[in-house]
């Protein structure tokens, strides 16, 4: 595993449980491999040479690492007690993650003042869970074509792990060609003649 964890969801973490960050940066990658020994050390080694890497913290045992992880894995839990969220669920190339996380959080608390922005996600596949809090009804749209417009601008997925469904279905254009969207719509056509399956979901009509 390769998580993405930025500042901002760490210290909504501590301060929720009532625990000591034991980072300090503005992001961290909790990394967990399935061996330990030389594979380990390899792993220290790069992260050594990397560039910008200004801390880590190492656990070889199962309690450390529950620990550790339990900083990965109460994001969301701890992002749900300030209400509900307006979630994203995208992908973006590698080469565009470390400027896509604060190109988004720039934009969106820019033009809506009023709400606060937590990111996380799988980084080894340009995986980001992108949850807004404090958003009114009149902002989802704008959010939406805000945030799903700069994915897209990067030539990403507007859905990564949960598919469009009927939430994103108007958004489809963004991801897929005119040309795609037409093989998807005779496909459908072909498999479901009289539109009983899934009613309404993937496609606007």
């Amino acid at each position: 595993a390769a998580e993405l964890m930025l500042r901002s969801g760490i210290e909504l973490v501590g301060t929720t449980l009532h625990l000591q960050p034991p980072f300090t940066a503005e992001a961290c990658v909790l990394i967990d491999i399935a061996e330990t020994g030389r594979r380990l050390e390899t792993l220290l080694e790069l992260i050594s040479l990397s560039a910008g890497v200004l801390d880590t913290a190492v656990a070889t045992d199962p309690a450390g690492r529950q620990r550790l992880w339990r900083w990965r894995d109460e994001h969301t839990p701890t992002i749900s007690t300030l209400g509900l969220p307006l979630k994203f669920d995208v992908t973006v190339p590698m080469g565009s993650l470390a400027e896509f996380v604060p190109t988004v959080t720039d934009r969106i608390t820019r033009n809506f003042g009023h709400c606060r922005v937590f990111i996380f996600g799988h980084v080894a596949d340009g995986n980001l869970h992108v949850n807004i809090m404090g958003a009114n009804v009149d902002d989802i749209e704008k959010l939406e074509e805000l945030v799903l417009g700069l994915v897209s601008d990067r030539g990403g997925s507007i859905s990564a792990e949960h598919g469009i469904g009927t939430a994103k279905k108007n958004h489809l254009h963004l991801s897929r060609s005119p040309g795609d969207i037409a093989v998807m719509r005779s496909i459908k056509r072909a498999l479901d003649p009289d539109g009983i399956m899934n009613p309404n979901v993937l496609f606007a009509d």
